[in-house]
């Protein structure tokens, strides 16, 4: 099954960055991933310019189909294929420890495809891959990490609105050469506010998460009265 989320207009102001200050952002469609996805995934891997960006724990850039299987059917990950309107997958978003009881969740992703799919995709699957996880998972902080020299990856990490919050110095090796990561977060109330139209899978908005919690809200109050 797949989920269609509406584009949105995005306003960049203080994120800003180069030339795209207002833009409108295109329909993402979600995707879970099945086995022929699975291997689509693995050839996406494959290159070394494509997986020395990433580390799947302990180091590892590279794994097995069986252990991309485990990695995106696991209770504990949400992965999605993002497509285009034609109905093709674009890219990876993958969210992993979503039932951390702290309430985060990491998050990353990848474009596999580089020659279909319209300008600002990848954008927003990201923001709409955020707004699933503080929405539909109930996290009230993401964080995510990037190689310092990957110049697009940190622009998309800066549009949709997350904060640098430091540097793992050294933490990256990529072909031989010691790299850093640069470290980003958001929260559930920033990215609220940021981009209040942004829908998650299940179709859910910051106003409904905020409706949801002022309820909540009440009930408590309610009961420590009746108490």
């Amino acid at each position: 099954m797949t989920s269609r989320l509406r584009g949105q207009r995005w306003d960049a102001g203080a994120q800003a960055v180069g030339e795209d200050k207002t833009m409108m952002l295109p329909d993402v469609y979600f995707k879970p991933l099945t086995g022929d996805d699975v291997a689509l995934l693995e050839q996406w891997l494959e290159p070394a310019n494509v997986h020395g960006w990433l580390d799947f724990g302990s180091g590892r850039q590279k794994l097995s189909r069986l252990q991309l299987q485990a990695l995106v059917s696991s209770k504990k990950n949400w992965a999605r294929f993002y497509c285009d309107a034609e109905g093709r997958p674009i890219g990876f978003m993958c969210m992993v420890d979503i039932d951390n009881p702290m309430g985060s969740a990491e998050v990353f992703g990848l474009r596999g495809d580089l020659q279909n799919g319209p300008r600002h995709i990848t954008t927003a699957a990201f923001i709409n891959a955020l707004a699933t996880g503080f929405y539909d998972l109930d996290r009230s902080v993401m964080s995510t990490w990037v190689v310092a020299s990957n110049r697009p990856s940190i622009q998309v990490h800066r549009k949709a609105g997350l904060t640098e919050v430091g540097r793992l110095r050294h933490r990256h090796v990529m072909a031989g050469e010691r790299l850093d990561r640069v470290c980003f977060d958001i929260t559930r109330e920033e990215f609220g506010r940021l981009h209040p139209t942004a829908i998650s899978e299940q179709g859910a908005c910051y106003a409904d998460w905020l409706a949801e919690h002022l309820a909540a809200s009440q009930d408590d109050a309610l009961t420590c009265r009746l108490c």
